[in-house]
């Protein structure tokens, strides 16, 4: 299957992905684009359409270098996993724009 790609980055300093109840995943491998990211994990227990907490800390690592967005897990293959990453803001927007025009009521989003 081909997925559309973007101008992508190499990262720039370590990925950490969070889930409910089990230990962090790390890497300062992969790369990010426009709408994902894409990190080398060599093992994990990640699954297609799983949600997870992504944050991004860049080199230098202070608290204002770190971004907290959302993710679901798109592709796995032996190299690693890509997700779509998304904050929860962008989302409810997203998601309030397309239900306000087709006249459906807003639902809330819970967030990781």
């Amino acid at each position: 299957m081909k997925y559309p790609r973007s101008p992508r980055e190499p990262l720039d300093g370590e990925v950490i992905i969070k889930r409910p109840g089990k230990p962090a995943l790390k890497s300062k491998q992969g790369n990010v684009s426009e709408g994902g990211l894409f990190v080398e994990l060599p093992k994990h227990d990640l699954q297609k359409g799983r949600r997870v907490e992504v944050i991004l800390v860049r080199e230098n690592g202070t608290v204002r270098d770190m971004q907290r967005m959302s993710g679901i897990v798109i592709r796995i293959d032996a190299d690693g996993v890509a997700m779509v990453t998304y904050r929860a803001d962008q989302l409810r927007r997203n998601e309030n724009d397309l239900n306000s025009s087709a006249g459906i009521p807003v639902q809330s989003f819970e967030t990781l």
